[in-house]
């Protein structure tokens, strides 16, 4: 079968799939990139926009190249919630949440409240732990006097973090206050993301 564009036969009997659509605006040669390359070529028509696998573009159109991973796909959260009150100890680190994560890069937002079981105000402390050999780590630490009486309302702490894990590994919320204190509705959530900066 021939078709006549203009002044100019095309047999479409030599062409199939997207190299009858290249045959048919022009004639352009169709050469499958190297399967082991990790980028796509092609040639876009610099008047129709079509494009067409070629490793060289001929006059009349331009190359465009992409990459085959393809962009990073949806976010993924992980988050884990503990309503029970985490008893601490005077004057030392408790781990009050732990939340595992697989390698990438996250960032990470805790909420708990610290309650006050003593006759008088108290200093408490909480802070997010990330694995060892987490990259471009940072948390926030978060201070505060609890009064006394926070003992079924406690005082609400807040903290956000971010960091990149090359490996899987494990996220700790922990709190440090003196006397008789304990840490309940406890939130934590860590959000995959595509790169941090």
């Amino acid at each position: 079968m021939k078709l006549t564009i203009g002044k100019r036969a095309v047999s479409l009997g030599l062409c199939s799939g997207l190299a009858a659509m290249a045959c048919a605006i022009g004639g352009v040669a169709i050469a499958a990139p190297s399967s082991s390359s990790s980028t796509i070529h092609a040639c876009a028509n610099n008047r129709t926009g079509v494009l067409s696998l070629a490793n060289h573009c001929r006059a009349g159109s331009h190359a465009v190249t992409w990459n085959k991973t393809g962009p990073a796909g949806p976010s993924k959260v992980y988050a884990t919630y503990i309503a029970a009150a985490q008893n601490l100890t005077p004057s030392a680190w408790t781990v009050v949440a732990s939340l595992a994560l697989p390698a990438g890069s996250y960032t990470v937002s805790a909420a708990l409240e610290v309650n006050n079981g003593t006759t008088s105000s108290l200093l408490a402390q909480c802070q997010l732990n990330w694995p060892t050999g987490a990259g471009q780590a940072a948390s926030s630490r978060f201070f505060g006097w609890v009064p006394t009486g926070f003992l079924h309302n406690g005082l609400p702490f807040n903290l956000i973090g971010q960091a990149s894990l090359a490996t899987p590994g494990t996220l700790t919320l922990s709190c440090d206050a003196g006397g008789t204190s304990s840490a309940g509705d406890i939130d934590v959530i860590a959000t995959k993301v595509g790169s941090l900066s």
